[in-house]
C-alpha cells in the first residue's frame, strides 16, 4: 500500500539493511516505489534521480542518502515503535529523511502539494563511506545541473546547516629501530618517539572560533596508532592517523599546511573533504524564523557547494543519535518537519 503514514514509510526503510556497500535492496524499493506512483527516474548503480517537472522556472532538489553505518546489534534493522518514538538503525540518519521525500513524491502524484517549483529527488550511495560517493557520480554525470537550490535531509532538528566543517586525514610514519623486549637498549622505540606528534597534536587540540557569526571549534586529533611487530619485538616504526577538522574559509591547501606545521614533520595525507559555506542566494529558499548554524561536522553540502548548487542540510532527526545503538525519531517532529518542508516546496 502507497499511501502509508511516514513513520510507516521510514519504519519500512529501517527494516531493509543498507549499510555502506549493501544499497541495492533500498535502492531497489525506491524504484518500485516511484514507478507505481507514475515518475520516471533515471537510475545508475543504485544511484536515482526523479524528475518531478511542474514547468516553472526554479528547480529544488531534495537529495538523501541510502546507506547506514553498519549495525551494532542486530535488533537495529526492526524498526520499533515505542513510546511516541521509532527506533532502529537509520531512524533520523537518514531514513526518515528518504521517508520525507518518498512521501513528497506520492502527495504530488494525488496533487496534495502544488509545488511552485520543479523538484528533483536524488538518492545516493555511500555517504557514510570515503569520497567519491554516489552524488560524486552524479555530479561529474550534470545530473544535478539544472538545480537552484537544494535540501540534503541530514537530521537537524528542522533547523538549517548552512555550513559544514572539512576534514582532513594524514597519516604519520614514526621510525625507530627494532630489538628483542629483553634487550630494549639496543632498540629505538617507535612509540616513545611517537609521543612528540601526540604531543604537537595535543598543543593544537580545539579552537573555538566564528565563521560570518556562527561558533564551530576546529579540531586535531590522533584518532589511530598501530605498529605491525610481534609482542616481544621493540617495534621499529609506527603509525598515526590525525584527523583534522577545519573551518569553512580554509581551503584543502590550507588545511594541510596547518598540519604539518603542527605536526612538525612529514605527513601521507590518504583522505580530504572541503568545507563549506553556502555558495549563493539563500534568501529565497529558507525562512526567517528557522535557526541557522554551521555543522559541526561534514556533510555532502560541501560537494553541491563546490560546484556552485547552493545547500543547505535540513532534515528530522536528531545529529547526536546518529551512528549509535540508541538512535531513534520522534513521530511528532518527524510529522512537523515533513509539514514545514511542504511550506518550502
Amino acid at each position: 500500500m502507497l499511501n502509508k503514514k511516514l513513520e510507516e514509510i521510514t519504519a519500512d526503510l529501517i527494516e531493509i539493511p543498507s549499510a555502506t556497500g549493501n544499497e541495492q535492496a533500498i535502492s531497489n524499493y525506491i524504484q518500485k516505489y516511484l514507478s507505481r506512483i507514475g515518475f520516471d527516474f533515471v537510475k545508475i548503480g543504485n544511484n536515482i534521480v526523479c524528475d518531478i517537472n511542474t514547468w516553472k522556472e526554479k528547480t529544488i532538489a531534495l537529495v538523501g542518502h541510502l546507506d547506514t553505518v553498519p549495525g551494532t546489534r542486530i535488533e537495529q534493522t526492526k524498526a520499533e515503535f515505542r513510546a511516541g518514538e521509532l527506533l532502529g538503525l537509520g531512524a533520523c540518519d537518514m531514513k526518515s529523511g528518504l521517508a520525507c521525500m518518498l512521501k513528497t513524491a506520492y502527495d504530488i502524484s494525488k496533487k496534495e502539494i502544488n509545488p511552485t517549483k520543479n523538484i528533483k529527488l536524488v538518492f545516493y550511495d555511500g555517504e557514510e563511506g570515503p569520497l567519491p560517493n554516489g552524488l560524486t557520480r552524479l555530479l561529474q554525470k550534470n545530473m544535478l545541473r539544472d538545480v537552484d537550490f537544494a535540501f540534503v535531509l541530514e537530521p537537524t532538528l528542522a533547523e538549517y546547516n548552512i555550513g559544514c566543517l572539512g576534514s582532513l586525514t594524514g597519516i604519520v610514519d614514526v621510525q625507530g629501530k627494532s630489538s628483542h623486549s629483553a634487550l630494549a637498549w639496543k632498540g629505538i622505540n617507535a612509540i616513545g618517539l611517537a609521543k612528540r606528534v601526540i604531543e604537537n597534536v595535543e598543543s593544537y587540540g580545539n579552537r573555538p572560533t566564528k565563521v560570518r557569526g556562527y561558533d564551530i571549534t576546529e579540531t586535531m586529533n590522533v584518532t589511530q596508532i598501530s605498529t605491525s611487530n610481534a609482542h616481544n619485538v621493540i617495534p621499529s616504526s609506527c603509525k598515526l592517523t590525525v584527523n583534522y577538522r577545519f573551518a569553512p574559509g580554509r581551503s584543502i591547501q590550507d588545511a594541510k599546511d596547518i598540519t604539518k606545521c603542527a605536526i612538525g614533520q612529514d605527513v601521507r595525507f590518504i583522505d580530504e573533504s572541503p568545507a563549506c559555506y553556502v555558495s549563493g542566494n539563500m534568501d529565497d529558499y529558507l525562512k526567517r524564523d528557522i535557526k541557522k548554524s554551521i555543522m559541526q561536522g561534514w556533510a555532502d553540502i560541501a560537494q553541491l557547494n563546490a560546484v556552485s548548487i547552493p545547500a543547505v542540510n535540513y532534515g528530522p532527526g536528531d545529529f547526536n543519535l546518529a551512528h549509535t545503538s540508541a538512535e531513534r525519531i520522534s513521530i511528532r517532529e518527524l510529522n512537523e518537519f515533513y509539514n514545514s518542508l511542504k511550506e518550502h516546496l
